[in-house]
């Protein structure tokens, strides 16, 4: 297990409770907001977006050029997207867990200030410090001036063998350096959560389910119900993430040809390794604390699930 946590838990179940069975309600939180005398943090969020957006079109310039020269506009259009999009995102104030209802405060934030305040404040710890100590100093409160974006990741387990728990596989992915937050690390499967049409009309496991087939390359049929073992906030870039476990119809094999043939968002991860159950509590003692710290978060409290 990880020796000293990267994460904190915000909310957490009693047990892992069935997405269809857990009532989201929405009610306003509070917008990411600076006051004049904190001028100088919007400029180092314009200054840094400017950066990132350099950094990803030279990670990517390959595949760039091979698009330009086949004339592939719509797959032009979708890495400028995945490069430079602003797209608007949910901003977490708060989270309370009553039973099986679980209220979220949110507003709405985008793509660049969270790569500007929460995926800065890995890269940089005296950055995150220093937006800490202004959040306590305005707002008593050490998250305020980060964009808080909410987000999820999940542990997927498959079984090789229909039914047999000794069968059981869990995917890992190595994070590729054409990602903005946490390149070249370990993780499980997510990401940010887009804002829906109706803004209260948030729904996590479809997103995540969204993140399947775009990252595996799995369909509809091979998902099940995803289970919620809580939210947590990462401690190196303060974002907040919901964490899941969801159990995936499909044998290793499949999983891994479908993902190199059938994922869009392939390129997020530059391999994926396979572990059983009993190789799961060994990985995260020699890669938790480097790993993306919701990866680790989820396959701790998938571990405990399946004790």
């Amino acid at each position: 297990m990880v020796e000293e946590q990267t994460w904190e838990y915000i909310v957490k179940p009693a047990a892992p409770i069935s997405f269809s069975e857990l009532e989201v309600v929405v009610t306003q939180g509070e917008p990411l907001s600076f006051p004049l005398e904190r001028a100088e943090i919007t400029r180092g969020i314009f200054q840094y977006w400017d950066t990132v957006q350099q950094r990803m079109f030279i990670a990517r310039s390959g595949e760039f050029s091979s698009a330009i020269a086949l004339g592939d506009e719509s797959k032009i259009g979708r890495m400028l997207k995945q490069v430079g999009g602003v797209n608007e995102k949910y901003r977490l104030s708060r989270a309370v867990l009553e039973d099986k209802k679980l209220y979220l405060a949110l507003s709405v934030t985008d793509y660049m200030h969270f790569s500007g305040t929460n995926e800065r404040a890995i890269r940089e710890p005296e950055f995150r410090a220093k937006l800490m100590d202004c959040g306590m100093q305005d707002r008593a409160d050490p998250n305020f001036y980060f964009a808080n974006a909410l987000a999820v990741c999940s542990v997927l387990y498959g079984y090789n063998v229909l039914g047999d728990e000794s069968s059981i596989y869990v995917p890992i992915g190595m994070r590729s350096d054409k990602v903005v937050i946490y390149p070249n690390v370990h993780h499980v499967i997510g990401g940010v959560i887009d804002v829906a049409k109706d803004g209260r009309d948030i729904d996590i496991a479809r997103h995540l389910k969204v993140e399947l087939r775009e990252e595996m390359g799995l369909d509809a049929t091979q998902m099940g119900e995803p289970l919620f073992y809580g939210i947590i906030r990462q401690i190196p870039s303060r974002l907040p993430e919901v964490i899941c476990g969801i159990p995936i119809y499909a044998s290793q094999s499949e999983l891994e040809q479908r993902w190199r043939e059938k994922a869009p968002g392939k390129f997020e991860h530059r391999n994926l390794s396979f572990h059983r159950m009993s190789e799961i509590s060994d990985f995260l003692s020699q890669y938790g604390q480097s790993m993306v710290p919701s990866g680790a978060a989820a396959l701790s409290a998938f571990l405990e699930d399946k004790k």
